[in-house]
Order: structure tokens, then sequence, then C-alpha cells
């Protein structure tokens, strides 16, 4: 199993998980508080299964993902260099998504008992429904492929939009953590502002930049993307401080001028 697959089943395992333990700690949990009467333990009981039940999955999942800083390289595939999603950060998306599935069960405390069934109202089924629904839209949002980031030789690829080296606008992109604008010409000449998901790639959204702005200023470089030597170069200089922190001064402005031109040669 490659470490992308590995990545989805994680992902899977922990909102599955986070889906379990909250129906457990609403269905099971919070009948046994009820029993023990409005005591310290009944209140320990209800809620502090409750918070288990969230938090726990959430804190072991990010504990084994650990480090949670990105990579600052590429991927090669096919004569380019990727970035692929980050299964971590789906895996919280998918979460959110289970939580609020949870939230959808129809359940209603039966009066002078304490147990928790699912309701008989009329709302059931819909609400059954919709809990579906987002169960399987938390499963989608780790398995269904998702758009990725492409650099070619031709330009960047994101989105299923292409932008090609020479409409990118210079002075950009600006590293963004969680969605990175970048400014291009279209075919009109005029100007377009379009957003890279840097929070859901799994690569360093600083090096992202960098690299974009490095290839759109430096056109003697893009013929190598794709190769395993242009990558090692493209790693080795942004580790030897040529990184977007040294290259952009405080405010955004470039602190060199690129080549051939403000966007370097399309």
């Amino acid at each position: 199993m490659g470490l992308r697959e590995s990545g989805r089943v994680g992902a899977t395992v922990f909102a599955v998980t986070t889906f379990a333990a909250v129906v457990a700690a609403e269905y099971f949990a919070q009948p046994w508080a009820w029993r023990l009467g409005p005591t310290l333990a009944g209140f320990a009981v209800g809620y502090g299964s409750f918070l288990l039940a969230v938090a726990g999955p959430f804190l072991l999942y990010l504990w084994l993902n650990r480090p949670l800083r990105r990579p600052a390289t590429f991927r090669r595939d096919g004569g380019a260099f990727v970035a692929g999603y980050s299964p971590p950060s789906l895996g919280m998306i998918a979460v959110v998504l289970m939580l609020n599935a949870t939230s959808c069960l129809p359940a209603e405390r039966v009066p002078d008992a304490d147990q928790v069934p699912l309701t008989t109202l009329g709302v059931r089924a819909p609400l059954l429904a919709l809990a579906g629904v987002l169960v399987l839209a938390a499963l989608a949002v780790i398995w269904v492929p998702r758009a990725r980031l492409v650099l070619t030789p031709a330009g960047v690829e994101f989105r299923g939009r292409a932008v090609a080296w020479g409409d990118l606008l210079p002075d950009g992109p600006w590293p963004r953590q969680w969605s990175m604008p970048l400014l291009y010409r279209d075919g009109d000449g005029r100007t377009r502002k379009a957003s890279i998901p840097t929070a859901l790639l799994d690569i360093d959204h600083a090096f992202v930049a960098d690299a974009i702005r490095h290839y759109a200023e430096h056109p003697r470089y893009r013929s190598g993307i794709g190769t395993e030597a242009e990558l090692e170069r493209l790693v080795s200089a942004q580790a030897a401080g040529q990184g977007a922190a040294q290259r952009w001064g405080r405010g955004g402005q470039s602190q060199h001028r690129p080549e051939g031109g403000a966007a370097g040669a399309r």
C-alpha cells in the first residue's frame, strides 16, 4: 500500500471512529450518567464521555501524523512537479462532516426511562437520510480524487486551470497558509485571480510560493521541471537560504529583479 492509500485509510479510520465514539457517548454513556443521577460521577460520565469521544480521536490522529510541518519538496510525476492533497487535512474536514452527521440522528429520551432510542416522530426518515448523506460526503472527501498542484515546463496547473509562466504577474505569489492567491493575465490581457488551496496540499506553503515565483522569474530553469536533478537543485537552493523569507522584503516587495522582464519570458 502506497503512502497516499495508507493516508486515506488512516483518515477514514479517524473519521469513522469519531462518528462511532460520539454515537456511543450519546446512546450508551449518557443513559448511564442519568442512572447515576445528579452527582459528580454522573456529570463526569455525561460530559466526560462526550468530550473524550470528540477530542480523543482528534488528538490521537494529530499525534500519529506528527510532525505537523509539511515537506518542502515536490513529487515527480510524468515530467512534472506535483503537490498532492494532505490526508490529515482531508481527515479533519471529514470528521467535521461526521460530527454533523451525528447531530442529525433523531434521538429522544423516553419519559421515566434511562434510554435514548431513535425518535418515532415523522422526521426520523429525513434526518436519517441527511445523516447518511453527510457520512457519504465525509468518505468522498477522503477517497474521491482531489485537485492537485502541478508545475510543468509550460506553467502552473491546479483546479482544472492552466496558467502559463509568462502570464503570471510579478511580485507574487505571497505565501499563505490556507489559500494562496495567484494573479495572472488571461488571453484578453485582463488581470485574473485564482486561489491555490495550500491548506489541503501536502507541501510547505512557503516553499510552493517560492517555487512558483522562482520559475516565473528564471525561465532558464523551466525546461528541467520534472527531473530529479532540477528538484534537487530547487530544494537545495531553498535550504541554502534563498527561500521566500529571504527573497521578499517587508510588504511583499521583491528584493531582486527577475530575468527577462517582470515575470520572465513566456
